[in-house]
């Protein structure tokens, strides 16, 4: 009794195949690492309390010279966003560099008047101001409130201005208050902040190292029909 055995059809067509599947499924398997690192990192520093910097973090998959070969880039969008990263990964000291104090803006100084919300005016840009400690001995920079008048609905309302900006919200007892005050507090002076460590990038990392060999199978498996 004799046995035999054939290959049916082109043996290269056939290796080229297989390398293809191989080379789809190693780019599936690092897009899909890649993504979820970046996802984890997001909610990562979103946790630690830093919400609109966990957007900066970002993926690039490449393809690399051989089918099994490539890299999944997971960075941080930005200088600023990958300076802020890093002080709050490692913790830092940040002094003031061209003049005396480090000026931080107030919620007056805040789009929506919230904390975290768009800085509206620099120190440079405000003309009628002056620096004064508050009773806990803060040092504030104070700028002057202007007084307008508009008429809303048949009553003529007070309205409360730093240069364009106009503070209260339209609220009136709180624009009252502002105008009372004469002044409203823009920036807090400081010589220097300690920024603490908050996250721990590190700590997410091998779990994604982990599974890419299983993704690489699974999506090997898939691309063959298995």
């Amino acid at each position: 009794m004799r046995l035999g055995a054939a290959i049916l059809g082109s043996l290269p067509a056939i290796v080229r195949e297989e390398m293809n599947a191989a080379e789809r499924a190693a780019q599936a398997a690092l897009r899909e690492a890649g993504t979820g690192l970046r996802d984890d990192l997001r909610q990562h520093v979103a946790d630690a309390g830093l919400g609109k910097l966990s957007r900066a973090w970002a993926v690039r998959v490449y393809r690399g010279s051989s089918p099994l070969s490539g890299a999944a880039f997971v960075y941080v969008k930005g200088r600023s966003a990958a300076k802020a990263m890093w002080a709050f990964e490692n913790g830092a000291i940040i002094r003031a560099t061209h003049g005396r104090y480090l000026a931080i803006p107030t919620g007056f100084n805040m789009r929506g008047g919230r904390r975290g919300g768009k800085m509206i005016y620099r120190p440079q840009d405000l003309r009628d101001t002056f620096v004064q400690r508050s009773k806990k001995g803060n040092l504030l920079l104070f700028a002057r409130v202007a007084h307008a008048q508009r008429q809303v609905k048949g009553r003529v309302r007070d309205l409360a201005f730093v240069e364009k900006q106009m503070l209260g919200s339209g609220r009136v007892r709180r624009t009252e208050a502002i105008l009372q005050a004469g002044a409203v507090p823009m920036f807090l002076l400081v010589p220097q902040i300690t920024i603490k460590k908050r996250l721990n990038v590190g700590r997410v990392v091998p779990f994604w190292e982990d599974r890419l060999p299983e993704l690489l199978v699974q999506h090997w498996e898939a691309a063959n029909g298995r």
